[in-house]
């Protein structure tokens, strides 16, 4: 099981930063964890100068170590215990999945940038996605430093989504959160329902019947006792979906598996995940492996 113990909070030191570090510290006073923070300056050219030595950096670096200070200060005001702090030169992306690495870190969190728009995250926060192996956890602006109240935990039965929701349980024990179950039937032609169900009669019925009873058989087996939560069936679109139930339970937090299912119908929720990070409605954690293990 992965351990929530050392959170990484890559953070670019702007505006959100302030409500951003009241999430974190939520987090992290929860979880007994420690948080390293992180802030990756990225080189550029100046009068086709490009050391470090510049004082254009220089002054850069002193502003963001004061910052960096300051954050620490808040954590420790928030009663969060605070590692590492860490100033960086070059590729963000790569620079934090390093940093993370370096720390032992069994969560990164990253806001979801500057530029979040309708289009979703700024690409570093998607490309830490894709190339992080811990969990990562895009903070959405629309958190502003409440407390996560509401999960959202989309599954396709496989054992990816599997994974992604005994650790949405978990989260949602340690925080105290709401869990909604999600799992979305999806639109298929009449050949592959009858390919994958058998039957020529009502084939597309049938395969949705299929699926429930494949959503009854898969929540056998998860103790949802200890916390609210609903189970919810729909059907359609996986990512549109999701992102309906999100605004419907007005979900903090979406909780997904990086990949999922394989066969004629493939609803890969390495692809949905990626969709609905381009579209996200609050904070998303990604999982890829493993389980976490909050210690409650």
């Amino acid at each position: 099981m992965l351990k929530l113990k050392s959170l990484l909070f890559a953070t670019e030191l702007d505006s959100s930063a302030t409500a951003q570090l009241e999430t974190v510290a939520d987090l992290a006073v929860k979880f007994d964890a420690h948080v390293h923070l992180l802030h990756v300056m990225e080189r550029v050219w100046h009068f086709d100068v490009l050391s470090i030595e510049h004082p254009f950096y220089e002054k850069k670096e002193a502003e963001s170590r004061e910052r960096l200070s300051e954050a620490r200060q808040r954590l420790e005001t928030l009663n969060a215990q605070v590692g590492e702090l860490m100033l960086e030169f070059g590729s963000v992306a790569d620079l934090i999945v390093r940093g993370a690495e370096q720390v032992s870190a069994d969560m990164i969190l990253v806001g979801a940038g500057n530029h979040f728009s309708d289009q979703g995250p700024g690409h570093t926060a998607q490309t830490i996605v894709e190339l992080a192996p811990q969990p990562v956890m895009v903070l959405h602006p629309s958190l502003s430093g409440k407390p996560i109240r509401s999960i959202l935990c989309p599954i396709d039965h496989s054992d990816v989504s599997h994974r992604g929701l005994q650790n949405a349980i978990r989260l949602a024990q340690g925080i105290g959160a709401k869990l909604t179950v999600l799992s979305v039937v999806p639109d298929v032609g009449w050949l592959t329902a009858a390919t994958e169900t058998g039957e020529l009669r009502n084939a597309r019925e049938e395969y949705r019947l299929r699926w429930a009873d494949e959503l009854d058989q898969f929540m056998s087996k998860i103790d949802l006792s200890s916390i609210d939560h609903e189970i919810v069936l729909e059907q359609g679109e996986a990512h549109s979906q999701i992102l309906a139930v999100a605004q419907k339970s007005a979900a903090d937090l979406i909780v997904m598996g990086a990949t999922g299912r394989s066969g004629l119908v493939r609803v890969l929720l390495g692809s949905t995940t990626r969709r609905v990070l381009r579209e996200l409605p609050c904070s998303l954690i990604a999982i890829k492996q493993g389980v976490i293990d909050t210690g409650t």
